[in-house]
């Protein structure tokens, strides 16, 4: 009925190395877990709205933008569009100024013409 001590050791050893080898392979596991859910929930939203970003400063607005969600992400990624569509609408009223600009700009240099031209021919 009695056991030896240095089984009872080699025992208790080989359950620590169990122990020790479960753990492990846990806490990998659960590493992998966090990196994949934070890969899939920022960094490939940040990623893709970086790239929206950069096609925005080369002023393309129709940039793929990732789904809106109900989180912090989701609403920075609605600030960008926001964002995106404030641009688009102040750009577009830039260059309908500048087109105003330039015809009134021709019309005053046709107008200084004809003028020039009368006060020559009188």
């Amino acid at each position: 009925m009695f056991v030896s001590l240095d089984r009872l050791n080699q025992s208790i050893n080989d359950t620590y190395q169990t122990v020790a080898v479960a753990l492990s392979i846990a806490t990998l596991l659960f590493g992998l877990a966090i990196y994949a859910t934070v890969s899939v929930f920022i960094v490939k939203p940040l990623s893709r709205l970086s790239k929206a970003a950069d096609q925005l400063a080369l002023g393309n607005y129709v940039a793929d933008l990732p789904p809106v969600s109900g989180d912090e992400m989701g609403s920075l990624i609605s600030a960008f569009s926001s964002m995106r569509e404030s641009r688009k609408l102040s750009e577009a009223k830039l260059l309908q100024a500048m087109n105003a600009a330039e015809a009134a700009n021709a019309a005053k240099s046709v107008f200084l013409s004809n003028i020039s031209h009368e006060i020559r021919t009188r």
